[in-house]
């Protein structure tokens, strides 16, 4: 007699269990919209992520700046840094310095992806050299290039 209640009772929890509530939501791990996130200026960090286009998701950028997390959050002083080298480039060059921002974790972690198709061979070496030299030792700051935007959705 126990196992004749049992059985239904047990068959009630488990579909009621498995049932799941995100049908159709967003969650971490996936976008709300398909395509490329766009950030806009209400939303965004800092006024130049104003200037993002939007690239194929199997396109190389010149160079991508990726804030990454260990527990504690992304480097803060460390995004100012890049905010001044940015506005600096616009400011000598007269161009501004095209990017798109993607982001991937949990704890702000953010890429910054650069095609720098605005600047010659010359002015993109010089703008890479100045990031690797001030974020030289800088654990939380990954810089690569010529790579797909590795978090793009």
């Amino acid at each position: 007699m126990k196992i004749l209640i049992f059985y239904p009772l047990l068959s009630i929890m488990l579909s009621a269990a498995c049932g799941s509530s995100k049908t159709g939501a967003a969650t971490d791990n996936e976008p709300a919209t398909t395509g490329s996130v766009a950030t806009t200026p209400e939303t965004s960090p800092s006024a130049m992520e104003n200037t993002m286009k939007t690239m194929p998701a199997d396109s190389n950028y010149r160079f991508i700046v990726s804030f990454i997390s260990i527990g504690e959050g992304t480097d803060p002083k460390a995004r100012e840094m890049m905010d001044r080298i940015l506005n600096s480039w616009n400011a000598k060059t007269g161009k501004t310095i095209d990017m798109e921002t993607t982001p991937w974790g949990r704890e702000g972690e953010v890429d910054f992806c650069f095609p720098l198709t605005e600047l010659d061979a010359s002015e993109q070496a010089a703008f890479i050299d100045e990031f690797k030299a001030v974020f030289e030792g800088k654990s939380l700051v990954q810089l690569s290039e010529n790579q797909p935007c590795r978090h793009k959705r």
